[in-house]
């Protein structure tokens, strides 16, 4: 609508007025009192300028306040921030590295770290204008790993060595410093460090019982179950003796030459064998030697043991030294030859035993295990051994 500010004849404007430019717009004039129509006269010349507004731009979120981290134990340290409006997401700076960790929400877990290791972190929220700006570092350093008391051992086997002594066995704890020995109920305990232990000075005939725990810097282990073992009475026990002060020696233990030695002896009148004794030493860490006792056939061990004892690696040194082995047989015959046959639990051709040998006596035999078959060698002496029986 066009119009002047005052009223007056003798000043006026004038609108350019053409031809219809369209029916879907009227023209016409005020008279003073009301407005008349003259669309038939056609349209007044008008361009009319509509401004649209801009959509907002989007703008990057605020930094992330309240940023805390916290140890979760020996291995992982949590963090924990207050969300942010606007965010769609956030980055995570750990120590200092350029490679970010990305999450949705407003708590993390970092995991997998080294016991008492100290780790800092920064966050900052992502929305798509970009990032915000980074907020203040924080640290945190995960607990030490906690000493665990051990694990209560295992196999634990009472065996009367002599009248006069016990043996007792286990199987070594992993994470033990030693071990503490309950005999008969007594309060006051045995302590070694070792997997074995031997009761001495025993009454022949007397029945002892034995518990075992571990024990480390945590504190101690549970007990085992109880074990029992009897000392055997005074009998007219002998030794068949077949030592000698020989230093050389020959192995035992291999894959597949010498596998196995054996040495003969004869029986005498005494049924019962209790125990052997022998000299060896060992290389290189082998398992637990084993000893049994065979009967023959023309010298040579034969058929399935009679009695099998295993001898734990650990009691066993690396320099020539006597090995009491409790072993038991009640069925000797007199004037019969027998074989002591040495092994160990499991073959190695770098891991082994040594059997002292020396010449003692031609009537007895010497000899291995090799290729599947038993081969005497009595040229090379005797192993060292003393056998013994009661009857």
């Amino acid at each position: 609508m066009l119009g002047q500010s005052g009223s007056g004849n003798d000043g006026i404007y004038e609108w350019l007025a053409g031809a219809d430019v369209s029916g879907d717009y009227d023209f016409g004039k005020f008279t003073g009192s009301e407005y008349v129509d003259e669309s038939n006269i056609g349209d007044g010349w008008t361009k009319l300028y509509v401004a649209q507004s801009a959509d907002p731009q989007p703008q990057p979120p605020a930094v992330p306040a309240g940023l805390s981290a916290a140890s979760a134990g020996s291995a992982s340290i949590t963090l924990g921030w207050t969300a942010v409006t606007g965010a769609t997401g956030y980055q995570i700076e750990i120590d200092g590295s350029s490679t970010y960790v990305s999450t949705t929400g407003a708590s993390y877990t970092h995991s997998g770290l080294a016991a008492g290791s100290t780790h800092k972190y920064r966050v900052r929220a992502v929305n798509a204008a970009g990032p915000s700006g980074w907020s203040a570092l924080a640290t945190a350093t995960t607990s030490q790993n906690q000493p665990q008391p051990p694990a209560v051992p295992t196999g634990l086997t009472a065996t009367a060595s002599s009248s006069a002594s016990i043996s007792l066995g286990w199987t070594a704890v992993t994470g033990a410093t030693g071990y503490q020995i309950e005999i008969d109920g007594s309060a006051t305990y045995v302590s070694t460090t070792g997997a074995s232990y031997t009761h001495s000075g025993l009454a022949a005939g007397s029945t002892h019982k034995y518990r075992v725990r571990a024990v480390n810097a945590a504190g101690t282990s549970g007990w085992t179950a109880l074990v029992t073992a009897t000392t055997p009475g005074q009998s007219s026990a002998s030794v068949i003796d077949i030592s000698h002060n020989g230093t050389d020696g020959f192995t035992f233990g291999e894959t597949s030459d010498q596998v196995k030695r054996y040495q003969t002896f004869a029986a005498n009148a005494n049924k019962k064998l209790t125990k052997v004794e022998v000299k060896v030493k060992k290389y290189n860490g082998p398992t637990d030697l084993t000893v049994s006792l065979y009967a023959t056939k023309d010298s040579k061990p034969t058929g399935s043991a009679l009695a099998t004892a295993t001898v734990k690696a650990s009691a066993i040194g690396e320099d020539f030294a006597v090995v009491s082995v409790p072993l038991a047989y009640s069925g000797l015959a007199s004037g019969t030859t027998y074989a002591i046959v040495l092994g160990q639990s499991k073959n190695s051709d770098y891991a082994n035993y040594e059997w002292s040998t020396s010449e003692v006596s031609a009537s007895l035999k010497y000899g291995k295990y090799s290729g599947g078959k038993w081969l005497d060698e009595s040229g090379i002496g005797d192993g060292w051994l003393k056998v013994y029986v009661g009857s």
